[in-house]
């Protein structure tokens, strides 16, 4: 079934609900609300049952005759949900959808507008802390830099030359707020996209306070904080602490994620090797929420851009979207994973989907030579 089939069937359903109540359910109710009036939001959580966000109930799905005539978009686990609602009998794009697509082809059909729901850029490279198994593999930069501001803003202005709107816009590292120029480009970006931006976020593990100025700018642009606790097993709890008391001193938003749990996907130490006609569906079922954007170009994974800038793999032209030369409908189609080829990194990457079960502890520490933590 393609795009257009999807829009014809979902233009139709002026009800549905929302499977999930988490982080991207969250960010996306508004431009869910722009199609469809949403009737519940379903959870697995029975301690959810009965609770309300923004006015819409919340309960628990259970597979009663009422679920099951519901349609539904997915924000959360999709792989795993998608085989609960097809053992009920549920069509895919029929009966449920990701919410992701639903409002990549809503927009793109209803609106002709670009729409994505959550785009990370790396800033630096630099970190304070060195953790084994990093997903964006920072421990294998040799000489971790600081991205070029004027590039980097060249990026973004590339992007939303072809990109009407993106949910969540998060900056990250590395360490971003080790990046000396932050304040100028999340100044930029306030006051250029800020109508096109529904969040900017700053993906941080809470190891450096930011100082006064810099958080009156981050009040003023109203940035958001997304927390990584690794004090399990690296000890800076004060300095998580005092993060968060500054923070809300200045009432600043935001979320501190302590029940992280980090996969081991085996590249670069011990790379799977998915069998070629694996590989596409191994890639939908990883499908990662967000998309890299750095060097002009647009990733359908990000950590193939970082893989090859530390050098330990090299990327291919299929790896990503060229922003400068690629049509905003091909921008859609690679938005929804509809490509001639699949991620090359794919082939010898476990990825996120649940069939990688190699859980590992959070933020070991890896030595090295220099440390960036700042005191």
């Amino acid at each position: 079934m393609d795009k257009k089939e999807i829009y014809d069937i979902w233009k139709n359903y002026k009800t549905i609900s929302i499977f999930g109540l988490g982080h991207v359910c969250k960010n996306s109710i508004e431009q869910v609300k722009i199609f469809s009036d949403i009737n519940y939001i379903l959870d697995n959580n029975s301690k959810l049952d009965g609770e309300f966000y923004k006015g819409i109930g919340v309960k628990k799905f259970l597979p009663t005759e009422e679920c099951l005539r519901e349609k539904i978009l997915i924000s959360t686990h999709y792989k795993e949900i998608k085989k609960e609602l097809l053992e009920l009998g549920l069509l895919e794009n029929v009966d449920f959808c990701s919410i992701e697509k639903y409002i990549i082809i809503m927009k793109w059909y209803s609106l002709s507008k670009v729409y994505v729901n959550e785009v990370h850029m790396s800033v630096t490279t630099k970190c304070t802390l060195n953790c084994h198994k990093c997903n964006m593999f920072m421990p294998e930069y040799q000489k971790p830099f600081h991205l070029n501001l004027e590039t980097l803003i060249s990026d973004l202005d590339t992007l939303f030359n072809k990109v009407d709107e993106v949910s969540t816009l998060a900056l990250l590292g590395g360490e971003p707020l080790l990046y000396p120029h932050l304040m100028e480009l999340i100044t930029y970006l306030d006051n250029r996209y800020n109508d096109r931006i529904g969040i900017i976020e700053l993906v941080t593990n809470g190891t450096i306070i930011p100082t006064d100025d810099m958080l009156k700018g981050f009040k003023k642009c109203k940035i958001f904080f997304r927390i990584s606790d690794y004090s399990k097993t690296v000890p800076y709890q004060d300095r998580l602490e005092k993060l968060r008391n500054t923070l809300e001193q200045y009432h600043i938003p935001y979320y501190v994620n302590s029940s992280l749990n980090w996969l081991d996907f085996g590249f670069p130490e011990q790379p799977v090797c998915i069998p070629d006609q694996e590989i596409y569906q191994h890639m939908l079922d990883c499908a990662p929420v967000f998309k890299g954007l750095n060097d002009k170009k647009l990733y359908y994974c990000h950590i193939v851009w970082s893989a090859d800038k530390c050098g330990i793999y090299k990327e291919r032209e299929t790896d990503y979207i060229d922003l400068q030369e690629d049509s905003r409908a091909k921008i859609v189609e690679y938005l929804l994973g509809i490509m001639k080829e699949p991620v090359s990194l794919c082939k010898y990457c476990a990825g996120c989907s649940s069939d990688n079960e190699n859980v590992i502890p959070v933020g070991i520490q890896r030595k090295r030579q220099k440390d960036y933590l700042v005191d």
